[in-house]
């Protein structure tokens, strides 16, 4: 087995135009050899590993102008998938994507459609111990849910149900929020944090590759493919099986969530109907 090494350059990524997707690398993922290229995808391939040919050519669309619900007060503030929430924490609520000036990535169409994010609060401190996950496309919402909030604060992953609809090459909204006390004594305030995704279907060379590849070459291909929530995935799974797994650290470091990168994957969260 050898270390694979990737490499990006995060300053070419942010300045990359805001109707790109923004992608990003795994670093240091121990695995039999596969070298990811650097993107943008014209870049070429190191050590030939993996043939142009092998490459998900299928470049996502522009973002959509975000259309959200009314009451929401438009767009949120975010930095780098975080929140500007109304509590003072030292780490925010947040979305585990991209850092961009529009948060953004592919996900494919696969029944396993899972999205984390980090909770700072505990129960106690919001309002019914539950947070509200919802799912929008342009114009109207497409999921909802509430979700019971672990004991403790942490990393959590929502699953999406198979019966959900997202249809291919569209964009879609996504959004955690919560009623939380800043203090014993204050009113319940919400706080929210936003990103987008669009799904995308997996071209059947990509497919094979995945078919026969290890969990570990998987999340490489899908990160090297712009697959971001599904490489994620698989990374935060095989560090709640291996605690000392350094991949997950490397790879929130890479994105500027090194904070979050040391806080627990924690059991949450049960989805109820509202």
């Amino acid at each position: 087995m050898e270390w694979i090494q990737l490499t990006a350059n995060l300053k070419k990524l942010l300045l990359t135009t805001h109707s790109a997707l923004f992608f990003f690398y795994l670093p240091s993922i121990k695995a039999s050899p596969i070298n990811l290229v650097k993107y943008p995808p014209s870049s070429p391939i190191s050590q030939n590993s993996i043939s142009p040919s092998d490459k998900n050519n299928n470049k996502p669309t522009s973002k959509p102008k975000p259309k959200y619900p009314t009451g929401t007060g438009g767009q949120p503030k975010t930095r780098n998938g975080q929140t500007l929430g109304p509590c003072s924490k030292d780490i925010a609520l947040a979305a585990l994507v991209v850092p961009s000036t529009v948060d953004t990535g592919l996900i494919s169409d696969s029944k396993n459609r899972v999205f984390w994010f980090y909770v700072p609060y505990k129960p106690i401190s919001v309002k019914s111990g539950k947070a509200r996950f919802e799912i929008r496309d342009e114009t109207k919402e497409v999921y909802k849910t509430i979700l019971s909030l672990a004991a403790t604060p942490g990393v959590i992953k929502v699953s999406v149900p198979d019966t959900v609809q997202m249809e291919d090459s569209k964009w879609y909204n996504l959004k955690l929020s919560a009623d939380v006390y800043c203090s014993p004594d204050s009113m319940p305030e919400t706080d929210s944090v936003e990103a987008w995704v669009q799904m995308q279907r997996l071209n059947p060379s990509l497919k094979n590759k995945l078919n026969q590849a290890t969990p570990l070459q998987k999340a490489t291909l899908y990160e090297q493919n712009g697959y971001w929530y599904d490489a994620l995935t698989i990374i935060a799974e095989s560090k709640r099986k291996k605690p000392n797994d350094e991949n997950w650290s490397r790879l929130l470091r890479f994105v500027q969530l090194e904070k979050i990168s040391p806080q627990p994957i924690v059991d949450c969260c049960n989805n109820e109907s509202e």
